[in-house]
């Protein structure tokens, strides 16, 4: 077995198509990884490049903690099973199963072993002798899968094996290679289009769009919590219903208008909703499956259903799919009920919606507003918020004063633990990026989000906030920021003439040093071959995005020339300097504030932490 990491992997292709875009991934020793996603998103070519088959334009592939760009496919030790079986037609089964380990030269005895114990894992020991014309679909794909299990592989790569079956093998064959990866326990990475194979088979799921990583998560999870709408439509059968609608907040409740139809719900149930988002664009798409509805009689409230002319509908045996558009609107909508013989064409019908399973997107970036992990706390803001005085800058505080009505906002991993203030904790959720979500409130009411290393399922939990990451609105509008996580400044790569570590030898070659405003910085070598890999002897046409946090930089004697524009102080000690060259800021974590607002410095940044995206391709490089 063997784990394997990508990190900030990309396909680019010399007419400058770009396949696969910033792909990354850790997938653990014994998993079973399914890539999912329409044709031409790139899981194929991902595969083929996990494979050796294919050129890593930029990022990191390690296998088994190994660096593996530069690896020979054969030194991988990794099996692949394509779609087109590509099995010898004049070799019987035994053959076919022992020819890749004949020209390995491996002895008569091991060969016959291998082969015979795959053959009775697969079910084939009595196929040995057939030629594969003489043998079904499903047997000649597990003569397929036979050849790839005689190598033990550390790795199994399947790209699409199932598409040439029928719809009934297909489902047998499913439990087969499931069957297979209990039995083996080896780290399978299989690609598909067909989300129903990726729903019943994988331990993991990565959704691709166009290049990208959509959402990896758990079949279960992807359906419940999709990250956006994407997602949400692809995973599901019939797909989700989407709407136009408008949404409004109070104390209490959500309500959301679609056409003439104005739906309420308790507000409780979205307490991880973006309100920030829901505030500045109150024009949404909701999401509802057609399984989450259902026939609702005269006694459900006018505003807790809708109203649907009947289309269309699909008896299915055990349900019914009814095709409809909601009364008093175009919205054309699917639902999915238990079997009923009373619904006609033509017909009105109620309908209810489970509210708790609905979803909320953004019009303008398809993301899901109420995520199962939020990204930010948004907070109605007074002075006892937490229980007690809020601890803030007087300075800072001043800058407010003029203002009613404050919200604050920071990101949920700005709760620390500390001692600053109490809150109860309501729940404890374990993620799927391995940390736990506490669900936390406050003693007005208001709910907050932190992340924690430990599962806390009860009681007080005494936090912190980070200040330097609150951001203050008056409602929608902000009013002051929080300090940037990454300074972000344009720049070259110029050349240079020295000797690089390349491979096991050092080599002097025209290479490159960073250009950043004015000031010239030396990458490691293992930077500058990364860079030279991707953008060969033309690295001086391209620009270059370098980003930095505040904390990786630093007054010195030398470096880029900058003069301090202003001073701000936390009321935990932490100081942040905002320095100021030409038309660019660059903020710096101080340790102290000797320095006078105006004066000139040089600010000299940490070559090791320096983050390099190439603007031409929008590649990370580093």
């Amino acid at each position: 077995m063997a784990n394997l990491s990508l990190k900030h992997v990309y396909k680019v292709y010399l007419d400058g198509t770009m396949a696969v875009s910033n792909f990354d991934l850790e997938i653990e020793e014994g998993e079973f990884v399914i890539l999912v996603g329409p044709s031409g998103c790139g899981k194929s070519t991902t595969l083929r490049m996990i494979a050796g088959l294919e050129d890593i334009t930029a990022g990191d592939l390690y296998v088994a903690g190994k660096y593996a760009n530069l690896m020979e496919p054969k030194d991988r030790n990794m099996a692949m099973v394509f779609q087109n079986y590509a099995l010898y037609p004049h070799m019987n089964v035994y053959e076919n199963m022992a020819f890749g380990l004949r020209i390995k030269h491996l002895d008569k005895t091991s060969i016959d072993n291998r082969v015979k114990n795959a053959a009775e894992i697969l079910g084939l020991t009595s196929q040995l002798e057939k030629k594969p014309k003489d043998m079904s679909g499903g047997q000649r794909q597990r003569v397929a899968l036979g050849r790839a299990i005689v190598r033990n592989p550390s790795v199994f790569l399947l790209d699409e094996p199932l598409s040439n079956l029928d719809a009934k093998l297909r489902a047998s064959m499913r439990t087969e290679i499931k069957r297979l990866h209990n039995t083996l326990k080896t780290t399978f990475i299989y690609v598909t289009h067909d989300q129903i194979e990726a729903m019943t088979m994988g331990t993991k799921i990565v959704v691709m769009n166009k290049g990208v990583i959509q959402q990896v998560d758990s079949p279960m999870n992807l359906y419940d919590y999709p990250c956006n709408m994407f997602v949400a439509g692809f995973i599901g059968t019939p797909q989700m219903n989407f709407f136009d609608a408008t949404i409004f907040v109070d104390e209490t409740t959500l309500k959301l208008r679609l056409g003439d139809n104005l739906l309420s719900c308790p507000l409780a149930l979205f307490r991880k909703l973006d309100l920030l988002e829901v505030f500045q664009n109150p024009n949404v798409k909701l999401g509802i499956r057609p399984e989450h509805m259902r026939l609702a009689d005269e006694s459900v409230p006018n505003d807790q259903c809708l109203l649907v002319n009947v289309n269309l509908v699909e008896a299915l045996g055990n349900e019914t799919v009814v095709e409809g558009t909601i009364k008093g609107s175009e919205h054309q909508i699917s639902i999915k009920i238990n079997r009923n013989d009373l619904i006609k064409e033509g017909s009105e019908i109620k309908i209810s919606i489970d509210f708790s399973k609905i979803h909320i997107f953004s019009k303008e970036t398809t993301n899901s507003i109420c995520p199962r992990i939020p990204t930010h706390n948004y907070l109605k803001f007074s002075n006892n918020l937490f229980g007690k005085k809020f601890i803030f800058p007087k300075k800072l505080f001043d800058a407010l004063s003029e203002y009613k009505d404050l919200y604050i906002e920071f990101p949920i991993d700005a709760v620390i633990k500390g001692d600053d203030y109490c809150a109860s904790v309501l729940s404890c959720e374990l993620t799927n990026q391995g940390f736990y979500l506490l669900e936390l409130q406050l003693k007005g009411g208001q709910i907050l989000f932190a992340v924690s290393e430990e599962n806390i399922s009860a009681g007080d939990y005494h936090f912190s906030i980070k200040q330097e990451n609150i951001s203050f609105y008056n409602h929608v509008d902000k009013v002051l920021s929080s300090i940037p996580r990454f300074n972000h400044v344009r720049g070259k790569l110029v050349p240079n003439k020295r000797p690089v570590l390349t491979g096991k030898k050092m080599k002097k070659r025209k290479v490159f040093d960073y250009s950043i405003l004015g000031v010239c910085i030396r990458p490691n070598d293992e930077s500058v071959n990364k860079i030279y890999a991707l953008l060969g002897k033309k690295f001086h046409l391209h620009d270059i995005d370098f980003s930095f946090s505040p904390d990786d930089v630093s007054i010195a004697e030398e470096g880029i020339k900058a003069t301090l524009q202003n001073i701000i102080k936390y009321s935990d000690n932490s100081i942040f300097g905002v320095f100021k060259h030409d038309d660019v800021d660059i903020v710096v974590k101080l340790e102290s504030d000797s320095l006078n607002i105006g004066q000139e410095t040089h600010l000299a940044i940490n070559a090791e932490k320096i983050k390099v995206r190439d603007v031409n391709f929008d590649v990370i490089i580093i």
